[in-house]
């Protein structure tokens, strides 16, 4: 059962063929929007609940660097994960990805097998982290409340303290209630 029905991907290359077989691997799956170059590529993102990217490197214009560059920016896309897919190999290009936001690489000609499991691991992924950040939210507010209430209740032990004084010493009583 693929809990991940609901996500939304966005494909982008320029390449037509890729995109094909990308559709063909990820469309039984989940949702699917695509993007041939950068420019609509950033306007989908922005427009667009999307839960994951995989992105084209080498495309004319705008390249896939500055695509995740820009989207990385952007605080409506910046936790959008974003997989490279590219067809370069070397070295320093991967950690130029990493360097500019991107997750994770798969290199071309990919095996859609691999591309589904790393899909599914990346989206698995944002979804604890989305989930610790709702957790962290709440726990931040308990701490609020109790904080809240600790302050509540030392304010109202002074009072009392003062009434208390003040049954034995109405001079004293009063002074204690000014200071609290």
């Amino acid at each position: 059962m693929n809990h991940f029905k609901n996500c939304k991907i966005l494909l982008v290359d320029d390449t037509k063929t890729n995109i094909d077989i990308l559709i063909q691997a990820l469309s039984d799956d989940y949702k699917l929007a695509v993007a041939l170059d950068g420019t609509k590529a950033i306007e989908i993102a922005r427009s667009s609940a999307i839960d994951l990217i995989l992105l084209d490197i080498m495309m004319p214009e705008m390249d896939g660097f500055q695509v995740c560059r820009s989207l990385k920016k952007d605080p409506a896309t910046c936790e959008i994960p974003i997989i490279f897919i590219t067809a370069m190999d070397a070295a320093g290009k991967k950690s130029k990805g990493f360097e500019v936001g991107a997750v994770d690489y798969i290199t071309k000609p990919f095996d859609t097998l691999e591309v589904k499991a790393r899909v599914k691991t990346h989206l698995h992924l944002k979804r604890s982290r989305e989930a610790l950040k709702d957790q962290n939210r709440i726990l931040e507010e308990k701490v609020r409340e109790r904080t809240k209430d600790l302050a509540d209740t030392q304010i109202e032990i002074l009072q009392r303290l003062g009434l208390a004084a003040e049954q034995r010493d109405n001079e004293t009583g009063q002074h204690i209630k000014r200071m609290s």
